[in-house]
């Protein structure tokens, strides 16, 4: 939960949990947690197949678990070859959401009703932190979910008993799969949009490098792999069709996400590659409006200020390390391409480290933090007026 108000509230309402324990943070001054986790569909459906698959998000807070947009969703069963249509939409409590147990309230909420109490079963496992940060990174669930073998979908998922407040007869009831919430969107800017937070910061810590200017003519070169993360793209509709990407496609779907206008994806593109080539952090501000996406609940014609912070080498960076860590984290050959990473060492792939596998250590993640820590300082009157 939030803090000891909101805990006091929910065990007022609820006397079977007067002696559970709740995690909350630790004061007021830490930032509220938005943790994104992508709902892939009913266990009964599985497998779902690049062809099938119908993704959406689902937000765990301190506050509630939910997502903000009611959609009624078709899932294809793979297995029966049938439509399944579910309710996604609307937020509960978070001691309310079962891992595993429970079941929905007799009702929901009525028609243009849009807060209210509903008494549900107590879950047989709660929803904790551990398991929350588990399913917004478990990238694995999306291709065990997607491949043709039931059981591996079955075995190896993550799973949660999901319903909706939004539905008002009872409310749909049914084990539902999930995975890593990038596999949706990672990087959580239309929750944000939604919202209509004016001003939002991007931090892209991708393992792909942007390309430079003397790499990639934006206006100029067709759409390719590896130019700069799908994530950033995705939010422009500019994702290249090639064989990997089609590939891909089993365990991502970011086709759903575009916001802004493509014409505007060159504007963005320059902008970091200007900053890339000034060796100062690849930082970026501008106002950007949106283009209509139903599927979010976006209207067209809404102006954000958008800053785009993307991770990568930086020249002016690497000339204030002394000589032992330069030959460390700077590529010994080539290294005037900055798309050009480390190729061998303790800090192989430096700065973008492969993120699977657990193999970032500390000393790894010191250097990543020293980084960009560093560039983040030298654009701090940016930043101090952005968050002002």
């Amino acid at each position: 939960s939030w803090d000891a108000a909101t805990v006091k509230d929910i065990k007022s309402r609820n006397s079977a949990l007067a002696n559970a324990e709740f995690t909350v943070p630790v004061n007021k001054d830490r930032p509220f947690p938005v943790i994104g986790t992508t709902l892939v569909g009913p266990v009964a459906g599985a497998p779902f197949t690049a062809k099938t698959q119908n993704y959406s998000l689902l937000e765990i807070t301190p506050l509630y678990v939910g997502t903000m947009k009611n959609l009624d969703i078709k899932y294809k069963y793979k297995s029966i070859g049938l439509t399944h249509s579910r309710r996604v939409g609307g937020a509960i409590e978070p001691f309310a959401f079962a891992r595993k147990g429970g079941g929905a309230p007799a009702h929901g909420l009525a028609k243009k009703v849009t807060s209210g109490v509903l008494s549900v079963p107590e879950p047989e496992t709660f929803l904790d932190l551990q398991f929350s940060a588990g399913t917004s990174s478990y990238a694995p669930g999306s291709f065990f979910e997607s491949i043709g073998i039931p059981k591996a979908a079955a075995e190896l998922s993550m799973e949660f008993q999901y319903w909706s407040p939004d539905e008002e007869v009872k409310p749909d009831f049914t084990p539902m799969m999930f995975t890593d919430g990038g596999c949706y969107q990672d990087i959580s800017l239309i929750q944000f949009m939604q919202r209509r937070v004016s001003k939002i910061v991007l931090f892209f810590l991708s393992s792909t490098p942007l390309k430079p200017f003397e790499d990639w003519d934006v206006n100029a070169d067709p759409l390719k792999e590896g130019q700069v993360t799908d994530d950033l793209s995705a939010f422009f509709g500019a994702l290249p069709d090639t064989e990997q990407r089609r590939w891909e496609n089993r365990s991502f779907e970011l086709e759903k996400n575009q916001v802004f206008a493509t014409s505007d994806y060159t504007k963005v593109i320059t902008a970091l590659q200007t900053a890339q080539q000034a060796g100062k952090g690849i930082i970026a501000t501008m106002n950007l409006t949106t283009v209509k996406n139903d599927w979010w609940g976006i209207p067209a014609g809404e102006t954000f200020e958008i800053t785009f912070s993307y991770l990568g080498r930086l020249p002016k960076w690497e000339a204030q390390l002394n000589k032992e860590v330069y030959k460390l984290a700077v590529p010994a050959e080539n290294a005037q391409d900055l798309s050009v990473d480390v190729s061998s060492g303790p800090f192989k792939n430096f700065p973008h480290f492969i993120t699977k596998g657990g193999g970032i250590d500390n000393s790894k993640a010191n250097l990543l933090a020293d980084l960009t820590g560093w560039a983040v300082l030298q654009h701090e009157q940016e930043f101090r007026r952005i968050l002002s």
